[in-house]
């Protein structure tokens, strides 16, 4: 095999069958099956959370909450300019159109900022992969034999575990409080416009922080290399020369993600488990030493200022276990194809996950002040833009990063070859048809040069490309091209499939439960004989108090009647007073 580094040596192939037998597990045919279940899955789950969210919404009478929902007091004290509320006729704290476009456009700028930092993170790391790859190949045979020969992955799990540290620090420590500055610095109305635009920017972040080295080794990595021989000194030749093994990046993006995932869900579990226990210790160091000067004995808390005295719920204690839930569920349905274990590992970590935060609720924190909202916000959006987006990537996978596509090209449309070993319909000979040839004494370098020798003019590299001294040597052959068109076919059905099948499911499972609805139908039914009610009673009782009023102008008429009658036949009484008619 051609080097893999501009200082390494010829490798033999069979020092990557680890790798091969790896990918095996999950680079077969049966992966296919497994990617179209978990589009299912990931449907039923929003359209199942739909139904439960109706319930409780429902249950708990928050139907519209939002459009009554008061301004944030941040808010309130920070805009100077007020407008009439064409509803309430009240003036109100308002931020005018231009001026809100002007905060979001620098917010915005500050964003894709950060998200260029996180690029160079990416870039940063695949500049080490192939420094430790050289450096490793450099050392000698004798001393550093076993490193050697276990280079790729020891690289691969040292890369993994550089890019999680990052990745933590990342979030702990710079994105969060940039969130919650940028958030601020909009001066959001509500609370449920401020937590939408928090969680927005967190979980783009997030997104970028997490999964931008996934998606560089699942869709990327090894696109830009064309043949070997080229200069490796450059830092984008470097990158060029950022290769897969033979057996394929599907390996080395199940390395990637099992050690981001699993190495994140222990972090998590240890923080939220050590850190309030930690806070809370440190409390109790310093307030249940108190001692009373006047009597010189210790001062005895009671239970409220014991309870007191634990790690306060701030008003975004949630978010982080949304966060968290929302980035495993991009864990599981992103890559699912790399990486077929993680729902297992994601069900044993929410099993933990609910006994921890049971713990950590009714022991470590202070009771929090329940709020009344309408849904979860943001986040429903979020899960459903992962849903979309998971049967876009888990296609392309398959078809691009996976064998599976090159090898039923090669089954079905292979010839029989004595030569090779080939025979149609079989797979017998795909590993020489997947390694192109390069000439040794092509290299330019002159650490480069000592290939070249009677034992080996030649060397195999991964990629479909004409040979040299042929026509259109080093360009693309013409099973690159078969397989490309077979690629591109399978990622359009398979995502038109998906879709489709997702949206029949969709379609089929309501969203409110019949039950439910049945009873928001008979309320509003209440509602509006309640109403016709009322109405009727307020026209009824309208109706009596004209009858009344009329019974009473009656009397003053017979009255006044009589009083002429008396005046008419006794002279000498006194006429009564025209004022009264």
């Amino acid at each position: 095999m051609c080097p893999l580094c501009g200082h390494c040596k010829l490798w033999p192939l069979d020092d990557s069958c680890t790798f091969s037998k790896l990918t095996y597990f999950f680079d077969n045919p049966a992966t296919v099956f497994f990617a179209v279940f978990m589009a299912f899955w990931a449907t039923s789950f929003l359209e199942f959370w739909k139904r439960k969210h109706a319930v409780i919404s429902w249950e708990w009478d928050l139907k519209a909450y939002e459009v009554e929902e008061e301004p944030r007091p941040e808010f309130e004290a920070a805009v100077k300019t007020f407008r009439i509320n064409p509803v309430t006729q009240a003036p109100e704290p308002y931020l005018s159109f231009w001026t809100k476009a002007a905060r979001m456009l620098i917010v915005s700028s500050i964003v894709f900022l950060l998200l260029f930092i996180v690029a160079f993170v990416v870039v940063g790391i695949i500049v080490y992969r192939l420094v430790m790859m050289s450096v490793i190949y450099s050392t000698p045979q004798e001393k550093y034999e076993f490193i050697k020969d276990n280079a790729k992955i020891i690289t691969s799990v040292s890369a993994a575990i550089i890019n999680l540290v990052i990745v933590v620090f990342l979030h702990n420590r710079v994105y969060y409080n940039f969130a919650i500055w940028l958030t601020n610095s909009e001066f959001p109305r509500t609370q449920t416009e401020y937590e939408d635009s928090f969680t927005f920017k967190m979980f783009l972040f997030q997104f970028i922080n997490y999964y931008s080295y996934l998606i560089y080794i699942a869709f990327f990595k090894g696109r830009f290399f064309r043949t070997p021989g080229e200069n490796p000194d450059f830092v984008f030749e470097k990158i060029r020369a950022d290769m897969c093994d033979p057996a394929g990046c599907l390996s080395e993006l199940f390395i990637q993600l099992s050690i981001i995932m699993v190495g994140k869900q222990f972090f998590n579990n240890f923080m939220e488990l050590f850190m309030p226990k930690f806070a809370n210790w440190w409390r109790r160091i310093r307030y249940t030493n108190i001692v009373d000067v006047r009597t010189n004995t210790p001062v005895f808390l009671t239970r409220w200022e014991l309870d007191y005295n634990l790690k306060r719920v701030d008003q975004l204690a949630l978010f982080q276990e949304y966060l968290e839930m929302v980035i495993q569920y991009g864990f599981v349905t992103l890559f699912v194809a790399a990486f077929p274990l993680a729902p297992f590992f994601a069900l044993l970590n929410n099993i933990v996950e609910i006994r921890l935060d049971a713990y950590k609720w009714i022991t470590q924190l202070r009771r929090p002040l329940a709020e009344r909202v309408e849904d979860i916000g943001a986040w429903y959006g979020i899960l459903q833009g992962i849903t979309y987006t998971s049967v876009v990537t888990n296609a392309f996978v398959i078809a691009y990063t996976s064998d599976i596509i090159p090898r039923l090209v090669y089954k079905y449309t292979n010839e029989d070859d004595e030569l090779d070993g080939a025979l149609h319909g079989t797979l017998h000979g795909y590993i020489n048809s997947s390694l192109s040839i390069f000439s040794t004494n092509l290299y330019k370098y002159p650490h480069q040069k000592n290939f070249s020798d009677k034992y080996h003019d030649v060397c195999r590299y991964r990629g479909y490309y004409n040979p040299p001294n042929t026509t259109n040597e080093l360009q693309p052959s013409q099973r690159y091209w078969h397989i490309m068109a077979a690629r591109l076919a399978f990622v359009a059905v398979f995502e038109h499939l998906a879709f489709a099948l997702t949206g029949v499911m969709a379609f089929a499972i309501p969203d409110v439960p019949r039950e439910i609805n049945v009873q928001i139908q008979r309320e509003k039914l209440l509602a509006s004989e309640a109403l016709f009610e009322n109405d009727l009673a307020k026209l009824q009782r309208e109706k009596d108090l004209n009858i009344d009023e009329s019974d009473k102008s009656g009397r003053r008429g017979s009255s006044i009647t009589e009083e002429y009658l008396f005046a008419y036949t006794n002279k000498e009484a006194k006429p009564p007073d025209p004022k009264n008619f």
